[in-house]
């Protein structure tokens, strides 16, 4: 399933938690840097509510950490 969030606030994490719970995975994907950018949080938030759903570990794809112009 893809889920593209159009909002981060507010977060529509009830969609979220529906498509881990029915598939077992998450995988963050954007464009912004690996390190402190939303996808940590988001990825933070589907560990804390789906744990016991997951059969895999949440990974992230993103940007290099690197200031962008």
């Amino acid at each position: 399933e893809i889920i593209d969030l159009r909002t981060l606030v507010p977060l529509d994490l009830d969609t979220i938690t529906a498509s881990v719970r029915k598939t077992g995975r998450c995988l963050v994907v954007h464009e912004a840097t690996l390190t402190s950018g939303y996808g940590a949080e988001l990825t933070a938030l589907v560990q804390e509510t789906c744990f016991h759903h997951l059969e895999a570990p949440v990974t992230r794809i993103a940007g290099w950490d690197t200031p962008y112009p």
